[in-house]
């Protein structure tokens, strides 16, 4: 169960973001390179469409796991019905505005294969459609970034519903930021599954690969500076303070601290192994560079459970 969810929580995180690097994909070729633009603009199209499918099964299967676990189906809090529902009918209706944005896509000028990369380009008008369709479809995606951060939850004991709503918001936009890194690491697996078509030889393979690494290392990055400045500044405050090191270890809040120390590192491995191809393109024709990340994300809340305990 505990594997099912994490792969869940990895899927939507791409759902909610590959449309927001779709939207971002959409004006590279106007000043040039437009042949690739417009391919990797109908890739991240169907990859966007896929993913909300995936996200649909996946949200059912972890569902149905989670009543059959239940001894009595009525003993579940009807917000998580809901919950659930809700996050069905934003993928249903991203995945409906995802479609519209393909069938856009279907007129996005095409260009001669002797026409040379640098002078393949368009002006806005030839994206003005696909682009505003897939606004909608952003909104849909970030209303389920929403659903899953408990805004449909109750409010605890105190708090105003209204209040409950600003807190996830705010959380929201921050949380989202991070799913870029979900997003970036499925497009750099979609774009070696396409690894030996001849558009994406010589320079064109370097700046696809930099494209979508970009994203799997700038969504990482708040969060390895987040934690490891925690961790950090224990010591530090001890120091301050004039105690010694060494009573780290008595202090329950910075001995937990502490013990998220390995899965840190973890996540701090995985932006790492993801800045490879960031400055090496070539060598994210190997797949295990682009599967290492995935796994140490993964492992990480293992280690992390591990080590809390």
């Amino acid at each position: 169960m505990l594997e099912l969810t994490i792969l869940l929580k990895y899927v939507l995180q791409a759902t909610e973001l590959m449309p927001f690097i779709l939207l971002l994909t959409y004006p590279l070729g106007r000043r040039g390179n437009g042949r690739l633009a417009i391919w990797g603009a109908r890739q991240l199209t169907l990859l966007s469409l896929r993913l909300c499918w995936c996200s649909v099964v996946l949200l059912i299967l972890h569902f149905a796991l989670t009543l059959w676990q239940m001894d009595d189906m009525s003993s579940l809090p009807r917000w998580h019905w809901q919950q659930t529902a809700a996050s069905l009918l934003a993928c249903g209706l991203a995945a409906l505005f995802l479609a519209l944005v393909q069938k856009a896509n279907k007129r996005l000028p095409e260009f001669p294969h002797l026409r040379p990369d640098a002078d393949c380009l368009y002006d806005g008008a030839a994206i003005r459609r696909p682009m505003l369709l897939t606004v909608p479809a952003l909104i849909c995606l970030f209303g389920l970034i929403l659903v899953q951060g408990g805004v449909l939850a109750p409010p605890p004991a105190g708090m105003a519903r209204n209040d409950l709503f600003r807190l996830v918001l705010g959380s929201s936009l921050g949380t989202a930021f991070s799913h870029l890194t979900a997003a970036g690491g499925v497009a750099l697996l979609v774009l070696y599954a396409n690894a030996r078509i001849p558009l994406l030889l010589c320079g064109n393979w370097e700046r696809a690969v930099r494209w979508c690494a970009v994203w799997a290392v700038l969504g990482l990055l708040p969060t390895c500076i987040d934690r490891w400045s925690d961790i950090l500044l224990q010591p530090l405050l001890f120091l301050l303070s004039g105690r010694p090191l060494g009573s780290l270890t008595e202090d329950p809040t910075a001995l937990a601290t502490l013990n998220t120390a390995p899965a840190a590192a973890m996540l701090t491995l995985a932006a790492c192994l993801w800045a490879v191809p960031l400055f090496r393109p070539r060598l994210a024709r190997h797949l295990w560079l682009l599967l290492l990340p995935w796994l140490c994300l993964l492992l990480q809340p293992h280690v992390q459970r591990a080590f809390a305990l």
